[in-house]
Parts: C-alpha cells; sequence; structure tokens
C-alpha cells in the first residue's frame, strides 16, 4: 500500500518530535526538515524547527557555564517555556529535568545543594514523579533550612503521593506557619481546606485546619516569627498541657493565648465546649 505525501508528512513530523522529546537535536532537526519538504506550510514541522533550536542552543549554552550557574539558567528556561499537554512536550520536559540532575548529580555537595526559593534535588524529582526519592532529598534539606515553608511544602506533596497523609498534613501545617504567601495555598490536597481558604488567611489556616479536624498542631524548629505561627504555638502548647492533664501549664498557655490573639482564644474554647 502506497502512503500518500500527507502520510509521510505525518509520519516524518511524529519522528522529528520524539526525536527532540529525547534531546537527539540532529535527529530531529533531519525529520522536521523532511516534513517541510513533504508540506512546506506543515506548521508543526515549523514549530519543531524552532522549538529544536531553541532547546539545542539553550542547552550547548548552559554546558559553558559553571554548573551552579547552569542548573539556574536552564531551570529558569524551562519554567518560562510553554509546554502544551502533548505526549511529546511531557516527554521533552521530563528529558530537560533529567538533565538538570545529571549536572546536579556531578557537584560537589550536590544533596543539600539548593537555588532560592526552591531549586534542588528534591523538587526535581518531584517534577518527575519520583516521591520517594524526592522525600528522601526533600527531608534532608528541611533539616538544614527548617525555616523554608517551601521546601516544606514540597515535602508534603511528596508524602502525600506515596500515601503518608498523615504526614504530610503536619508538613503542609508547618508551610503554612512558615510561609503561607509563597505555596500557591490553594493547591494543597488536603480535603476540606480550601473551604477554610475561603474563609481565613493561609496563614491562619494551621489553627482552623487544626479545629476542622483536617490539620495536626506542630512545632516549629525554630522560634516562631510571625503573629499567627506565635498564635499557633501558644494554642498547641494548651492543647498538650489539657490531653497531658496539666492544668497549670494548660491556663498559663491559654493566658498566653488571650494576651496574644484573644479572638483565638474564644474560638477555641468554644471548639472545646462544642466537643
Amino acid at each position: 500500500m502506497q502512503l500518500d505525501l500527507f502520510q509521510w508528512e505525518t509520519i516524518e513530523l511524529g519522528e522529528g518530535c520524539q526525536n527532540l522529546g529525547r534531546l537527539r537535536f540532529a535527529e530531529a532537526r533531519q525529520h522536521f526538515a523532511k516534513a517541510l519538504e513533504l508540506c512546506p506550510d506543515c506548521p508543526g514541522a515549523k514549530r519543531g524547527q524552532e522549538e529544536t533550536e531553541f532547546w539545542e542552543g539553550s542547552l550547548a549554552e548552559a554546558d559553558r557555564l559553571p554548573a551552579e550557574k547552569a542548573l539556574v539558567f536552564l531551570w529558569e528556561r524551562i519554567d518560562a517555556f510553554s509546554f502544551s499537554s502533548s505526549v511529546y512536550h511531557l516527554a521533552l520536559r521530563q528529558s530537560l529535568l533529567r538533565h538538570l540532575l545529571s549536572i546536579l548529580s556531578g557537584m560537589d555537595g550536590a544533596d543539600v545543594w539548593c537555588h532560592p526559593p526552591a531549586l534542588c534535588r528534591g523538587v526535581l524529582h518531584l517534577q518527575l514523579d519520583e516521591n520517594v526519592e524526592a522525600g528522601r532529598s526533600l527531608r534532608v534539606l528541611t533539616r538544614r533550612w527548617p525555616d523554608n515553608g517551601l521546601l516544606r511544602r514540597h515535602l508534603g506533596d511528596a508524602l502525600w503521593r506515596q500515601g503518608r497523609q498523615d504526614a504530610a498534613r503536619s508538613e503542609y501545617a508547618a508551610a503554612l506557619l512558615l510561609a503561607p504567601g509563597e505555596l500557591a495555598a490553594e493547591t494543597i490536597p488536603v480535603p476540606g481546606l480550601r473551604e477554610i481558604f475561603m474563609e481565613q488567611d493561609p496563614a491562619l489556616a494551621p489553627i482552623y485546619g487544626y479545629f476542622a479536624g483536617i490539620l495536626p498542631l506542630v512545632e516549629l524548629e525554630t522560634e516562631p516569627k510571625t503573629f499567627e505561627a506565635r498564635a499557633c504555638e501558644y494554642l498547641r502548647q494548651a492543647e498538650l498541657a489539657r490531653t497531658q492533664g496539666h492544668h497549670p501549664s494548660m491556663l498559663s498557655a491559654r493566658r498566653a493565648l488571650k494576651d496574644h490573639a484573644p479572638e483565638i482564644l474564644a474560638e477555641y474554647l468554644e471548639w472545646l465546649g462544642r466537643g
């Protein structure tokens, strides 16, 4: 059976896209050029040529940079590029992320390297849906930088995807206390949390999430720095003392919460009354 020109053009275009997705630029160029020979107005082939030139040039430029600068340069290129939902664009993005991991693996101290706000080995694994590896790497980094709320959010995502939801909820609560404005908080997957965001500032979500039974009260590893984080710490101390039956400590924590955030104490006492 003889194929018509349209079918040959489609085959060449598909081969070009597959090779671009694997970062095989020379082969991609050849197939896109052949598709254009068969159909000079083929928009997919023209776009494929442009993308091949862009990414081949980007990787070549990164090769001339020191490793850390190359990582940042390529990460910014990936972040700014308009990837579609097509299979080949998914493959292209994954190949680029793996290229970043290969650069990172050749660096000294790769396990603890992090470029603000959160370019690191763990985030690259997370974006590749390699959640166990992401969790291990992010755990190392959150111990090194316990005040980085965005890293805590990413660790929560890695744990959530592994089905470790209780551990993930703790990381999400810590992230909201540390950096509520950096997290795209509305995308946190805890059921019921979005409804809290509709009524409360994300920084208060750990408190109201606890009242709703969807987030735990967590102890930060460093001194709470914000009004909301301090209020949550006083609440945590009050609840810990109450559940342990330590009445003097409970009263002391409640007094501190009353002095700091009387409206939260009032809602806390109302919550206790409903229980």
